[in-house]
C-alpha cells in the first residue's frame, strides 16, 4: 500500500507546480489512502460468495479480475442489444450469475467493485471492439 502512495505522487508530481506539489503531499497521501481502501473493498466483494444470492463469487469465472476489459467500455453488447458502459456489464454478471439485486451505478458497492477490476487491469493491452 505504501508503494502504491508512493507511486501515485510520483505520478501526480509532473502535473503539479512546485509548491503546489508541496501544499497537497499530504492531500496526495490522504486520496491515496482512500483509494487503497475502495479497491481493498472492492477485492473483499469480489472475492466474497456471500456477497451473492447463490454462494458463487466474482471471482469463480474472473480470478484477479481476468476477462473483464474496463478499458474496452462503453462498447455495444449484444446481451444487452445497445451501448453499455463497465458498471452496466458488472450489474449484468451481478444479476444473472450472482442472482443478486441490480446495484446502484453510485453506490459503494459499485464503486469498489469497479475500483478493484480497473485496478487489476491496468496495463492490460486494450483489444478495441473486443470481448
Amino acid at each position: 500500500m505504501k508503494y502504491r502512495t508512493i507511486l501515485l505522487g510520483i505520478l501526480l508530481a509532473p502535473f503539479c507546480t512546485t509548491s503546489l506539489a508541496n501544499d497537497h503531499v499530504g492531500d496526495f497521501s490522504q486520496w491515496a489512502l482512500e483509494y487503497e481502501q475502495v479497491i481493498k473493498k472492492g477485492e473483499e466483494l469480489f472475492a466474497d460468495p456471500f456477497f451473492s444470492e447463490n454462494g458463487k463469487s466474482c471471482a469463480e469465472c474472473h480470478p484477479k479480475a481476468q476477462n473483464t476489459h474496463p478499458g474496452t467500455y462503453p462498447k455495444y453488447r449484444k446481451s444487452q442489444q445497445r451501448v453499455i458502459q463497465f458498471w452496466e456489464m458488472v450489474n449484468w454478471c451481478v444479476t444473472k450469475a450472482l442472482g443478486k439485486p441490480p446495484l446502484a451505478a453510485d453506490s459503494a458497492e459499485m464503486t469498489a467493485l469497479v475500483a478493484y477490476i480497473t485496478h487489476e487491469n491496468k496495463g492490460a493491452a486494450l483489444k478495441p471492439g473486443g470481448p
